[in-house]
C-alpha cells in the first residue's frame, strides 16, 4: 500500500533550517502541497485564510496557488464582497480533474467505486451478485460494467489514473501478484489478466488493507488524526482480516500476511475455517455467523434483533463475547486505536456499549475501552481504498 503524506503537517522542515538548493526546493514543494491540501479539505477559500491556517506568507501562499492554477488543479472562483466592501478572490481545488476507480471482487458479490481527487466517491456500482470464475469472459464482463459506470456518471476515460483490485487474498505488493487466495479463486497475475481487458493500470490489493487505508485516509484530518500514531483495523465481512497502520502506512509484515487476525486460534478444536484449521478468530466472528439467521441478510438481523428478537438476541450476544476475546488479544498485542470495519463494524455503532462492557470485564488493566470505535465508512471500504492509493499517489506529486 503506498505511502499518503497528504495531512501531514510540513513546517517541520522550516525549524531545522533549509541549507541548500535541494532543502529550498523540497520546502517550496512541501509549502505548495500544504496550500493544495488545505483547500482540498476546506473546498473552498480565499488568500488571507489559507496563509492564516498553514502559516505560509500570503505573497508565497499566492505563488504557490498561480502555480496551481497554470496546472489545472486548482480554480479562481467569482470574486466575493467582504464585510469591509472589498472584493476578495476565493480558490478552489479542481476535484473532477482526475478520478480513480476501486474493484472489489468478493466470493459471491463485485463492487465498483468511482471517487474524485476529494475522495468522494461519484459513482458506485453496490455489491452486486456475482460469482468471480478465471475467464477472459468474465473479466470483459467486469470491465463492461466498469465503463457503463462511467459513462452514467458523464466521467471521460482518459481521466481514470488507474483501477485498484481489492481481495479476500494475501498479496506480494511488490510484484503486484496474489501469493494465497481460498475466498475466491483468482489467478496470481489477476492484475495482468485485467490488463488484457482494459488500457487502465492495475493495482492488486489485500480487502482489508485497503479497507483499513481508506479508514485511516479519511480519519486523518479530523479530531482523531492518525498521523504519527498506530491504528488497527479489523475487518468483520464474510471472512475476518485485519490491518496493521502505522503514520498512514499499512504494516505488511516479512511476507505480507501481518495483521491476519482472522486465522489466530480463539477455541481449541473449535469450528472449522475455511483454512482448514479449527477454532479461527474467523469461524466465530465472520459476519454469516449473523446474517445466517436471516437468509443471509445481515440488514435483516440487525433490524428484526432491534425489533426483540430473542433468538437473534442470543445469537448476537454469543457472537460479541467471542469479538470481546479478540478485541482484547489484539489490545494486548497492538495497544492502539481498534475500528470495527466490515460488513458487519458498519452495523455496530448502536452497539458499541454493550461490547465496551464485555471488553473491559476482560481487559486485564481494567482501562477505559474508548479505544474501541465503529468505522466511519460504513459501506465498500475495500473498493474505496484500492482507489484511494491511485488518488494519494497524484496528490502527494502535485
Amino acid at each position: 500500500m503506498r505511502e499518503r503524506n497528504g495531512f501531514r503537517p510540513l513546517h517541520h522542515l522550516i525549524k531545522f533550517g533549509v541549507n541548500d538548493m535541494a532543502d529550498r526546493a523540497e520546502l517550496r514543494r512541501a509549502n505548495k502541497h500544504e496550500v493544495y491540501m488545505m483547500l482540498l479539505r476546506q473546498g473552498k477559500m480565499p488568500v488571507q485564510k489559507i496563509s492564516v491556517l498553514t502559516g505560509i506568507s500570503i505573497p508565497t501562499v499566492t505563488q504557490h496557488l498561480n502555480s496551481l492554477i497554470e496546472e489545472g488543479a486548482v480554480r479562481i472562483l467569482e470574486e466575493r464582497q467582504t464585510t469591509g466592501g472589498r472584493m476578495a478572490r476565493e480558490y478552489q481545488c479542481i476535484t473532477d480533474a482526475k478520478y480513480a476507480m476501486g474493484i472489489d471482487i468478493t466470493q459471491n458479490h463485485l463492487t465498483i467505486a468511482v471517487l474524485d481527487l476529494a475522495g468522494e466517491v461519484v459513482g458506485i456500482l453496490n455489491r452486486i451478485q456475482f460469482n468471480f470464475e478465471d475467464k477472459p469472459e468474465c473479466y470483459k464482463e467486469i470491465v463492461a460494467r466498469a465503463r457503463k459506470l462511467l459513462i452514467e456518471n458523464s466521467i471521460a476515460s482518459d481521466k481514470i489514473l488507474g483501477v485498484g483490485l481489492s481481495l479476500p487474498c494475501i498479496v506480494d505488493y511488490e510484484a503486484n501478484r496474489v501469493v494465497y487466495s481460498k475466498v475466491v479463486d483468482v489467478p496470481a497475475d489477476i492484475s495482468e489478466r485485467f490488463k488484457k481487458a482494459t488500457p487502465y493500470e492495475i493495482t492488486v490489493f489485500n480487502d482489508a488493507n485497503s479497507a483499513g487505508y481508506a479508514e485511516m485516509y479519511f480519519r486523518n484530518g479530523q479530531e482523531d488524526t492518525y498521523s504519527g500514531r498506530n491504528l488497527f483495523y479489523l475487518m468483520l465481512s464474510n471472512s475476518v482480516g485485519g490491518a496493521s497502520l502505522y503514520d498512514g502506512k499499512i504494516i505488511l509484515g516479512d511476507d505480507c500476511r501481518s495483521a491476519e487476525i482472522g486465522h489466530t486460534k480463539l477455541v481449541p478444536k473449535g469450528k472449522k475455517c475455511y483454512c482448514g484449521q479449527r477454532g479461527c478468530v474467523n469461524a466465530y466472528c465472520n459476519a454469516k455467523n449473523l446474517a445466517d439467521h436471516t437468509d443471509g441478510n445481515l440488514e435483516e438481523f440487525f433490524k428484526r434483533m432491534e425489533q426483540g428478537d430473542a433468538q437473534l438476541k442470543k445469537a448476537f450476544n454469543d457472537y460479541l463475547d467471542y469479538l470481546a476475546i479478540t478485541v482484547v488479544n489484539l489490545r494486548m498485542v497492538y495497544d492502539c486505536d481498534i475500528i470495527l470495519g466490515g460488513y458487519v463494524g458498519g452495523q455496530m455503532e448502536a452497539h458499541m456499549d454493550e461490547l465496551k462492557k464485555k471488553v473491559k470485564k476482560l481487559d486485564p488493566y481494567d482501562e477505559s475501552p474508548d479505544f474501541l470505535k465503529p468505522c466511519v465508512i460504513k459501506r465498500e471500504a475495500s473498493a474505496v481504498g484500492a482507489a484511494l492509493s491511485f488518488i494519494s499517489d497524484y496528490i502527494d506529486n502535485i
